[in-house]
Parts: structure tokens; sequence; C-alpha cells
């Protein structure tokens, strides 16, 4: 419920506050991995949750009591393994130790109510509201569903808006300095991924099964999780050794170490960010890697006047539209001013 309450107000990524908070809290691989299943699948989820919540509750719910809501109805319609019994008393109990007896009840014959229906749960109707219908069943918002309506018609609509709550692979990226990829497939198979090489980048590899900042390979410094498409943007850049590079919005590093591997460790790459209190980030990544050729410096250091860089790489901020399948939580973060604000 922590994680819940703190990622309302966090404009963090869910995988750092969940990050953060196992650090604080350790816990077993399974405790872990459903945590992390209970996390994202609320908030991939959470607009078809909420509907249902409104739906069957017409009482204002403080936001402790919809959070609880959203946990136990996740758990009664996405989740399996846990027994309906459990997931209706868990969460009795923990309104109650909330909000007091009266919360506890209103819970209680919510999810009751819900479970007695669940095989003909109501929806928006598609033919009268196409916008509410798409955007409840895939649990997105109303604006984004009619920007996509409108460019790309209900078909390709609801097919990207299904896409985006798919569970994604982690995918890896070889530190190819250290390690062949065939060599770390070998190396995470052992210490008990399940590893399919990727057709895309001749440096990526997916994996699923193991939480990889636990493993030595990551300790090692022998991979770095990143997504396959940013790694296909630093094979296009393809920076070459005795170069000078600038990668002018770097953090947390990613793109930055790459190049470096790319360059076979001889290039001169300057790493900078706007936002100076993330130049860490980089930092901690090149050291975790052990990347040869980076200085990492503040903005105003990296670009004077009279330096000249062989290639720079610009990866501006964002709407981050393209991969809400990875930060689902960012369905509910963003408004739909930011295309303008990032045009």
């Amino acid at each position: 419920m922590f994680l819940l309450g703190e990622s309302e107000s966090s404009r963090e990524d869910l995988s750092v506050l969940i990050d953060r908070y196992l650090t604080v809290n350790p816990m077993e691989r399974r405790d872990r991995a459903l945590l992390t299943e209970l996390v994202y699948g609320i908030f991939r989820q959470r607009g078809y949750l909420d509907w249902l919540i409104d739906h069957f509750s017409k009482v204002n719910l403080h936001p402790p009591i919809r959070n609880i809501l959203r946990l136990g109805l996740y758990q009664l319609l996405f989740l399996d393994k846990i027994p309906p019994s459990a997931a209706v008393n868990t969460s009795v109990e923990l309104a109650k130790e909330a909000d007091g007896m009266a919360a506890s009840r209103l819970v209680n014959g919510l999810l009751r109510n819900i479970l007695r229906q669940r095989e003909i749960l109501p929806a928006p109707d598609p033919k009268g509201d196409p916008v509410a219908f798409i955007s409840v069943s895939t649990s997105h918002p109303e604006w984004m569903v009619r920007r996509w309506l409108a460019r790309w018609g209900k078909e390709k609509t609801l097919q990207l808006c299904r896409f985006n709550n798919e569970i994604p692979p982690t995918t890896l990226r070889t530190n190819t300095l250290k390690i062949k990829r065939e060599d770390l497939e070998r190396r995470l198979k052992e210490e008990g991924a399940a590893v399919t090489l990727s057709p895309l980048s001749s440096a990526a590899l997916f994996v699923r099964g193991v939480p990889v900042s636990s493993l030595p390979s990551y300790r090692e410094g022998l991979f770095y999780v990143q997504d396959e498409g940013a790694q296909l943007i630093s094979d296009l850049v393809d920076p070459r050794p005795g170069e000078r590079i600038l990668d002018l919005c770097a953090a947390p590093g990613g793109k930055t170490t790459h190049l470096a591997e790319l360059a076979g460790g001889g290039a001169q790459i300057t790493a900078t960010d706007l936002n100076v209190d993330r130049l860490d980030l980089i930092r901690e990544n090149i050291t975790r890697l052990r990347t040869p050729g980076v200085e990492v410096s503040a903005l105003a250091e990296a670009t004077p006047a009279d330096r000249r860089y062989d290639r720079i790489l610009i990866d501006a901020p964002c709407s981050a539209l393209g991969i809400l399948r990875r930060i689902p939580e960012g369905k509910w973060r963003k408004k739909s001013s930011i295309i303008a604000d990032y045009a």
C-alpha cells in the first residue's frame, strides 16, 4: 500500500520506487515478483479498476481506500493464484487499519458484489460511446483514445492500447567491452534466467524469471538494462575510435556507455545533462560497467564555444507515449498538453 500511495504523488518511475522500497525492505524472490506484479498490474489496469469502483460505489472514496479497492479488485480479476477469499479478507483488514470499520464494510461489500458478478460485469456501450468503451476496456485515458482514434481509427487504436498493456520482457545490453553476447547468454542461464537473443540488436538479450539487479553478472558490470529501441539509436550514431562525441541529454548513462562500447573504448565521450542532479546516475553506471573514455561534466563545461565534436547525440526529453508498455504509470501522470509541451 505504501508504494501505491507514494506513486500517486511521486514523478519517479515505478521501477525506481520499487527498487528503493526493496532495498529497505528485502524480500524473497517470489514475494518480490508478486509485489512487482501487483504494482505494475494496478497501473496497467487502473482505468478499468476505477471505472468498476465508481460504478459499484456511489460515495466519495478517500485515496487510501481507493487504492485498497484497486489492490483487491486486481487480485480478483487478474490473478489466478490468489484465492478470492484471501484477496477480499486482506483488503478488508487493510481498510479497517486505514479508516475504521465503516471503510472495511464498504470494501467488503463492494468486492463481494463484484465477485458475484465477475462473469457479467458491466462495460460502456462500444457502439454508443466507442471512446469510453476503449478507454475503460483497455485502461487508457480518454484524451489518448480520442487522439489515436482520430489518427488511426478503431482497430489500430485497440491494437495499440492492448499492446501497451502487455508485460514486456526485461531487455539487457551486453557490455561488449567485457563479454560476448553468447557468453553472457550462457552466464545468465547458469544464474537461472530464461534468455532469448534479440533479432534486431546484436548486443540485446531478453530475460525472464530473475530480478536482474540481484545477479552476480549485474554486479560485475556484464550488462546494462536497456530497451532494444534505445540500443538501436547508438548503433545509428556509429561511433568510431578516436572520435570526440557529445551525449547531450545523457542521464542515466545508457546510451553514453553504449557509445563507448561500440567505439571499442577508444572514443572520447563527454556526457552531460540539463539536470545536474542526474549526473551522478551517469557516474554510477560508468563505474559499474567500468566504461573507459567518458568524462561527465555540467552542461556549460561540456559545450564551450571553442570545443568541437565529431558526433553529437541529443536524446531530448519527450512525451514517452511510445513506451507506455514499460511505464504504465505514464498513462495516468500525463495530460493532453504534453504533446504541445514537447513539440
